[in-house]
């Protein structure tokens, strides 16, 4: 892909024969897939507000993104097709406050099985924590709470663990959620510390 506008956030398929990612080819940001041998692309969404951060599903049949087209960024679901666009969750977050709190999630991840989404979001009293939500059944687990931002999951490949960058600690370190809800820190550098990555054993 050689876009003058930019092809970013790349997200291949589980099956390699293809991709999604972000382009700005045609305006504003919005989502298409592409083949891996070089195939025409194919537009995903059309809307006149922006479609980033595409992850495609491990079974290949969902695509997950990040749009602003509800006036705050919110997560959807999309078929490769690009059909049957919806929420990923009918609920509501967080609200607008007198301090300007608006609605947000961002840094969405599939579990390994594919039954379920772990990302982020700006919750009630304005912080930012991780929640889970059941693809089947769109049930919304709220994972994380505090006064303090909980950001940038990373599932781990047998979907027990789950890393994250947290502010609890002071500076940006960070940590892993523990099957029984437990967290473990995983740095303790004076120094920020960002984006976990799981690594296959």
């Amino acid at each position: 892909i050689n876009d003058e506008a930019g092809a970013f956030e790349p997200s291949i398929a589980p099956d390699g024969k293809w991709f999604a990612f972000v382009s700005s080819v045609d305006g504003d940001a919005e989502i298409y897939r592409a083949a891996m041998d070089g195939g025409a692309r194919v537009r995903l969404t059309a809307f006149h507000l922006d479609d980033v951060g595409p992850r495609v599903s491990p079974d290949g049949k969902w695509v997950v993104f990040t749009s602003n087209r509800e006036g705050s960024d919110r997560l959807f679901l999309i078929a490769p097709d690009g059909r049957g666009t919806r929420r990923l969750h009918p609920e509501e977050l967080s609200k607008e406050t007198d301090g300007g709190v608006e609605a947000a999630e961002a840094d969405a991840v599939w579990t390994p099985d594919g039954k379920s989404v772990v990302f982020s979001a700006r919750a009630h009293g304005g912080n930012w924590h991780l929640f889970r939500v059941a693809l089947s059944t769109g049930k919304l687990e709220q994972l994380t709470e505090g006064a303090h931002d909980d950001q940038l999951p990373a599932v781990s490949p047998d979907g027990k663990w789950i890393a994250f960058v947290s502010s609890r600690a002071g500076n940006a370190e960070l940590f892993a959620l523990a099957p029984d809800g437990g967290t473990t820190r995983i740095t303790t550098s004076p120094k920020s510390d960002w984006k976990p990555l799981w690594l296959p054993r």
